[in-house]
């Protein structure tokens, strides 16, 4: 008889398990177990009393989540859990109440409005003080994944982190793995609430690992729509592509919808989108969308050519995209679905892109009228938003103060406090606008205490913003900088980078304009390196620009550095983000920055293509900015009548404008003009122009350094277009007509081919590009404008069919700040044969990048995916089982050993430490696992007889020490070092990029400490606080420096001697060689005789504890060996195999090229030797006297082979 309320425990167990399986169906068996479980458990007595607990928080939850769906209050919910509160306080049932109070913190947590928040918050906050009382661990770590959520929610980020730190804790202890995946989730969003979008991903696919482990493969695709709109978030679209593409797969095959399917859609082809492949996108919602159809899914029907349209509007194609809205609006047509007006707002954003504004705000109004009529508020917020903003771009500042009050009004109605503060902003925004600025401020101060009340601190800091300018615009400087010192404090209290990061580059922006610029450099490069590290690539334009205007403003003696790099990155990122008027804010800055070297014609091209942009954006003021320094640059060029013409332009377009501050700069301007005599031959000249309607702060003049120009040759426009298709359509086999616009992937053009297109171009153009090249400028048009660009904006020579393709992009930086002559060249390594690289790289001994060599390997196509990215899932399957060192860049650079499969795992996820696979043995690895190895360098770089130190360690030892794969996440590095033995290297990426730094050997002296250490880095910002006692020499070698930034698919050639750091900029993988041969072996056997006049000289005075002399120099060999890998004996051998190489290829008969190149090794390979069998060393002790003799045969032979040679 007892075992029968157990059994029948057990049933009501089962029906509630199944209950909350199935609370996201809201079905009515869902509701019927739950409450049939209450029952069972309500009759069990005291038994039953927690079982009926957790059946009352289920059946609540139901009609929570019923409610929230049909979008009303939660009436049902709040009644029950209400009722079951009082009896639970007067039963003194302490757990019943505890979960009751944490039942109605979840009803009041979401869309209540933020008093009914904080009343959540304290809810559960006393259910937690109760469950941790009572030690119900289960309860507490559910308590702990809901504060998460209200948390985030109520911008307390460090909170939330702490509160799913500590649900995860507790379910980890019990063993619970959805919940554990749950609070991963609860991680990721903590992550994703401070902008850090890259680790809120990490910790989501820890989430998706555990419910793939469970099998809830409904779980596992939502948390991968998660994933990839963070993902997206982080600036990675093509990694967002494959999440998306995985998790509408997962939902399609068990048929679970929910609009679950569609937000996977959404996700997806927004990724293909910031791709470049806005065309995919369009396909694949239309393809789903029949799926939906076929489905009899309305909503997901409606959704999808939602999704299509702004596909359609992502590729310029405003028609294409109103009409899948009008269709969309066919399919509800008098069905009162609340998506109308969303619909409205999708057709008055196509209006707009298609410039008629008059018909995109009637098609808002209407948007606003069906919104009021179906009672949804939040809608007909946006729409009053969307009007605003448009009043605003138009210049009409009193409408859309109208449109911002009359969104204020819907916010007061609805109680949402948040939302009062923001529309009154807009509304200060507005007044500011149109001159009053006393109003203004007074609404800012409003919404300062609205967002007070509301506890939002993101809105708090927007207010802020706002007061900020309005400030500096009524002359209040200290005002204007305190309002911005207060919200980067509530940047850095929220930890979001990105709004940190903009808050500095505003705060910048007011030290700049009080002259104040060593302090404004500091935030804009501050706020530049967050930027980077948050992937804010909005951000990083700013940042970029704001370092720009900072260096034409303030006195500065690095050029380049100040001047040409910011600009240069800022255009180059901005033009892969899709943002027309941050292209063109981008375009305009960098005509300043040449303007100010002196770059007068690149400058005004690229001023003029600004303007253009900005014409097709429609806005004129812009343009007339634009066009001021356009007629500026013809000024300082001495081009009098081209000045005066493009005067007469801005003229008209000020009076059209009525920008009379404009009209009264441009009659100064042509005033200055006509004075100036004509100069048919202009000198450049290093004015910095200022532009129209802006009012710079004044800065001395000052004269900037001279800069070499090439000559330029001009390319036509219209034949590179001509020649590009004809590329293309070769490329990709196709018969079809290529526009100008389609994306090369929709053209059928995979990482191969795309390789092969950028090979083709070199050689067509007599010029070099990255690998990348047609990933960042994905279309004929886009390319075609690219290769215009480089070729003039950077003054780029056609280069000769040989002459070694030199493309002259990184520079040396002399102290005095002047841009010299190309330090480390760029070369296609296909034009060099090996008397030419011996002659113009190897011996020369200077750094070289190498190009067009490693997308050819094997690596570079199977170890890549096609969006770039590394493909760590085939090298954690090709790897698993080989072991690696991996080094924690973050803590004192220690090292362990990883499995390398795990290492390409964890990598996968950037889980936030700075760990670098280094020196790990990668052809060792492909032999041992029967893999082919994946790469095979030129000759002149491999070859046994140009590879004298991996010929020797094969023959030695078989194994290849010193041929090696590096795999490193951003912000790893190596510190400062030459490389080992003093050899030659090589480094091959395969992906990512890296920052190097040389220091020429005539300064390696400067780099060391009085022990002969070098520092660890000789950066300015990386010195220990005394380098100036122990390294003194330190700031000399700096400003000797070279530097290059490394694209994947370049080669990189480190000659001996030469001290250099390194740091990956991105997720990099690279394969390294060390070697040496007759180019360098003089400079080896110096520094192995200092090695072994060093380790005898250090253990001196242990001689006389050895048995003889002879067993003293064996043990020196030892150690020599020991501390750089190499001794007298096996060097003796390492020249040995040399010799016998080259004996080997002189019964080759070699002719021409080929023997010119084995004379000059077998010279220098017979002076290196015969200094080293020479040298007392080479006899000191048995082992080395038996290499020194085998050596000295394998010359004879090889001058027997020599004299013998026809």
């Amino acid at each position: 008889m007892a075992a029968k309320p157990r059994l029948t425990e057990e049933a009501a167990r089962q029906l509630l398990v199944s209950a909350e399986s199935s609370l996201d169906g809201l079905t009515p068996e869902c509701l019927r177990a739950a409450t049939d479980a209450l029952n069972i458990f309500r009759g069990l007595g005291s038994e039953g009393l927690n079982g009926v607990h957790d059946a009352l928080r289920v059946v609540v939850a139901f009609h929570r989540l019923k409610a929230a769906v049909e979008q009303r209050k939660p009436e049902e919910a709040l009644l029950l859990a209400s009722d079951e509160l009082e009896h639970c306080r007067a039963d003194g049932d302490r757990r019943g109440e505890a979960s009751m109070l944490l039942a109605l913190a979840e009803i009041n947590m979401d869309r209540r409005g933020a008093r009914k928040r904080a009343e959540a918050l304290e809810a559960a906050s006393a259910a937690l003080v109760t469950f941790q009382e009572i030690r119900d661990q289960r309860l507490q770590a559910r308590t702990y994944l809901i504060l998460t959520n209200l948390y985030s929610k109520m911008q307390m980020p460090d909170e939330a982190e702490n509160a799913a730190q500590s649900a995860l804790c507790v379910f980890q202890a019990l063993g619970d793995q959805m919940n554990q995946a749950k609070a991963f989730h609860g991680l990721a969003l903590t992550m994703a609430s401070r902008h850090r979008y890259a680790d809120a991903a990490v910790h989501a696919e820890e989430a998706r690992a555990l419910f793939a482990q469970l099998g809830d493969v409904k779980m596992e695709a939502a948390e991968l729509v998660s994933i990839g709109q963070w993902q997206l978030a982080a600036g990675k679209p093509g990694r967002a592509v494959a999440s998306a593409e995985q998790a509408l797969h997962l939902f399609r095959e068990i048929g679970y919808g929910k609009g679950w399917q569609a937000k996977a859609l959404s996700v997806l082809c927004q990724a293909l989108a910031q791709c470049g492949r806005s065309a995919a996108a369009a396909k694949v919602a239309r393809e789903q969308g029949g799926l939906f159809r076929d489905d009899g899914d309305l909503a997901g029907q409606v959704a999808s050519q939602e999704i299509a349209a702004h596909a359609h509007l992502v590729s310029k194609h405003p028609e294409r995209a109103l009409r899948e809205l009008q269709d969309a609006q066919q399919l509800i047509d008098g069905k009162g679905d609340p998506s109308q007006a969303r619909l409205c707002r999708g057709e008055a954003a196509s209006f707009l892109a298609g410039g008629d504004v008059a018909e995109a705000v009637r098609t808002l109004n209407r948007a606003v009228a069906i919104a009021k009529d179906v009672k949804d508020h939040v809608e007909e917020s946006r729409a009053h938003r969307d009007l605003f903003d448009i009043h605003l771009d138009c210049g009409r500042f009193s409408a859309a103060g109208e449109a911002a009050a009359r969104e204020r009004a819907v916010a007061e109605a609805a109680e949402d406090r948040i939302g009062e503060a923001a529309s009154c902003v807009r509304l200060a925004v507005a007044l500011a606008n149109g001159g009053d600025l006393v109003k203004s401020l007074a609404l800012v101060e409003e919404a300062l205490e609205l967002s007070e009340a509301a506890r939002d601190r993101r809105g708090k800091a927007r207010a802020l913003h706002v007061l900020s300018t309005i400030q500096r615009l009524d002359g209040n400087m200290d005002a204007a900088l305190e309002a911005s010192e207060q919200r980067l404090k509530l940047a850095r209290d929220l930890g979001d980078l990105q709004l940190e990061a903009a808050a500095m580059q505003e705060l910048a922006g007011l030290h700049r304009a009080e002259g104040n610029f060593s302090e404004a450099r500091h935030l804009a490069m501050e706020s530049r390196d967050l930027c980077r590290k948050s992937g804010d690539r909005h951000g990083l334009v700013n940042a970029l620009v704001s370092l720009t205007e900072l260096a034409l403003a303030a006195e500065t003696g690095d050029v380049k550095q100040s001047l040409l790099n910011p600009s240069k990155e800022a255009v180059a990122v901005a033009g892969k983000l899709g943002d027309g008027m941050l292209r063109a804010r981008a375009l305009y800055w960098r005509a300043h920055a040449l303007g100010a070297v002196g770059r007068h014609p690149a400058a005004r091209r690229i001023a003029h293509d600004a303007a253009e942009l900005l014409t097709k954006l429609g806005d004129a003021e812009g343009r007339l900015r634009c066009l001021f320094l356009v007629a500026e640059l013809y000024a300082a060029e001495g081009l009098k009548a081209d000045a005066l013409g493009v005067v007469q332009e801005v003229r008209l377009l000020a009076k059209s404008v009525r920008d009379t501050e404009a009209e009264y700069e441009v009659a100064l301007l042509e005033e200055e003009v006509s004075r100036k005599e004509s100069q048919p031959e202009p000198q450049a000249t290093h004015a910095t122009p200022q532009a129209a309607t802006e009012k710079p702060p004044q800065a001395e003049a000052r004269e900037l350094p001279e800069v070499p120009v090439p000559k330029e040759t001009s390319l036509d426009p219209q034949e590179v277009l001509k020649q590009l298709l004809q590329l293309v359509k070769e490329v990709t086999s196709s018969t079809d007509e290529i526009e100008l616009d389609t994306q090369f992937v929709d053209a059928g053009m995979d990482s191969l081919s795309g390789v092969t297109l950028v090979t083709m171009m070199s050689r067509e153009f007599g010029m070099s590009f990255p690998p990348s090249t047609v990933f960042d400028y994905p279309s004929v048009r886009a390319l075609r404008d690219h290769l215009l660009r480089e070729q003039q904006d950077e003054g780029l020579m056609l280069l000769p069919e040989l002459n070694l393709s030199v493309l002259p992009r990184d520079r040396a930086m002399a102290c005095n700040g002047t841009v010299q002559e190309p330090a480390v060249q760029r070369v296609r390594g296909s034009d060099l044969s090996t008397k030419l690289f011996i002659e113009k790289c190897a011996a020369a001994g200077r750094p070289v990048l190498l190009l067009d060599l490693v997308p050819a390997w094997p690596a570079y196509s199977q170890w890549r995916r096609p969006d770039g990215e590394p493909n760590f899932a085939k090298l954690a399957e090709d790897f698993q089982g080989v072991t690696g060192p991996v080094v924690d860049c973050g803590h004192g650079y220690g090292i362990q050993s990883w499995d390398v499969g795990d290492f390409f795992r964890w990598a996968a996820r950037q889980g936030g430490d700075a760990l670098y696979l280094k020196d790990w043995h990668l052809v060792n690895a492909c032999r041992s696992l029967g893999l082919q190895v994946p790469y095979e360098a030129p000759g002149y770089l491999a070859a046994p007889v140009h590879d004298w130190l991996n010929l020797h360690m094969d023959k030695a030892t078989g194994k290849d020490d010193y041929r090696f794969a590096y795999v490193g996440v951003a912000g790893t590095r190596t510190p400062l070092h030459h490389d080992v033995l003093f050899s030659h290297s090589w480094s091959a990426n395969i992906c990512g990029r890296k920052h190097w730094i040389f220091y020429p050997p005539e300064v390696s002296h400067k780099l060391l400490n009085s022990l002969g250490t070098a520092a660890e880095s000789a950066q300015p910002q990386r010195r220990t606080s005394d380098w100036q006692q122990h390294f003194p020499g330190l700031q000399e070698a700096w400003e000797q420096r070279l530097e290059a930034f490394q694209e994947e698919g370049e080669l990189m050639f480190v000659p001996s001697g030469w001290y250099h750091e390194v740091e990956n900029l991105t997720v990099t993988i690279s394969i390294n060689h060390n070697w040496l041969n007759a180019t360098n072996a003089q400079q080896v056997w110096q520094f192995l005789r200092s090695e072994w006049t060093s380790v005898r000289e250090k253990i001196g005075d242990l001689q006389d504890t050895f048995d003889s002399e002879k067993d003293f120099l064996e043990q020196c060999q030892l150690l020599m060996r020991a501390n750089c890998g190499l001794d007298i004996s096996g060097w003796l051998e390492l020249l040995t195999g040399a010799a016998e190489e080259a004996a080997r290829l002189r019964a080759d008969n070699p002719v021409g090229d080929e023997l010119w190149v084995l004379e000059w090794v077998e010279e220098r390979l017979r002076a290196v030797s015969e200094s080293s069998l020479a040298d007392a060393a080479a006899t000191a002790t048995q082992h080395s006297s038996k290499a020194a003799a085998t050596l000295a045969d394998a010359l004879e032979r090889l001058a027997t082979w020599r004299k013998a040679a026809p």
